[in-house]
């Protein structure tokens, strides 16, 4: 495992201990609780967090086969290494399908511990910092890699899809083969 991946496990690490830590001090300090809400809604946002975190688990196993499909042509590559710029399937349809289903991750989380900063403010924020991370580390990072290709199909291909037919593939790889 190289010491990008090993960078990217420690971010998620600090993104959930960090946060469920600044949490339970949040809730205490602005809400007045330690983060435990009403016993049956925090049932409930529990229940919610457990089928979010599966569903993220599940649609990301899709997404990681699809990117190892579409963007592996050797076979002899590290895991979570590229050599192809992958076009096809979901790809065709944007260009990180794989952080948009986990910028659900923190909420999973959040929901899970059924804390209320966590999920109002935490959450948002870790998915704004994702979301800043892709822009500023790893577009640079692929646009170095591939050069021209990625700025074409980056000119074509939207860096997220919210559109019906694109969240629909997302869940069910119903998406066209090229």
């Amino acid at each position: 495992m190289g010491v990008k991946n090993i960078l990217r496990i420690l971010v998620w690490l600090i993104f959930i201990l960090g946060g469920l830590a600044l949490a339970g001090y949040l809730d205490n300090y602005i809400f007045g609780c330690y983060g435990v809400l009403p016993h049956k809604f925090a049932f409930g946002l529990r229940l919610m967090g457990i089928m979010l975190l599966a569903w993220v688990f599940r649609t990301t196993g899709k997404v990681g086969r699809a990117l190892a499909k579409y963007g592996r042509s050797s076979k002899d590559l590290a895991r979570m290494q590229t050599d192809t710029l992958a076009k096809t399937g979901i790809y065709a349809l944007m260009r990180h399908p794989m952080h948009l289903v986990l910028f659900f991750f923190p909420f999973a989380f959040a929901f899970l511990s059924a804390s209320c900063s966590f999920i109002l403010i935490i959450a948002p924020l870790e998915v704004v910092l994702m979301l800043l991370m892709i822009i500023w580390i790893e577009e640079p990072e692929a646009r170095k890699k591939f050069g021209k290709d990625y700025d074409e199909y980056a000119a074509v291909t939207p860096r997220f899809c919210l559109k019906w037919h694109c969240l629909r593939a997302l869940m069910t790889e119903n998406y066209k083969e090229e």
